[in-house]
């Protein structure tokens, strides 16, 4: 499941990120992200969540891009697949 490796690349840009305001940023993500997983799995309605996550990531700035820029690719594909289930 994309979106399960999607929370791992975080959590992995994370662990390598030098900045301590990133990798709360990061556990930010993660914090938002692990109940889009659990409304996924239980086939809930998640257009809302998914334009929560959006407004998160939009609104708020990683200083040290380069470890979470796998991740941010990997939400695009999930973002994308999400939504054309629908």
């Amino acid at each position: 499941m994309k979106l399960a490796l999607c929370i791992l690349a975080f959590e992995r840009a994370i662990k390598a990120s030098n900045r301590p305001e990133d990798r709360l940023l990061g556990s930010n993500y993660l914090s938002v992200l692990g109940p889009l997983l659990a409304q996924v799995i239980e086939k809930q309605k998640i257009q809302s969540r998914i334009a929560d996550i959006d407004r998160l990531f939009s609104q708020t700035w990683i200083i040290n891009s380069e470890p979470f820029e796998e991740a941010f690719d990997l939400w695009k594909c999930v973002k994308q697949d999400l939504l054309n289930q629908e």
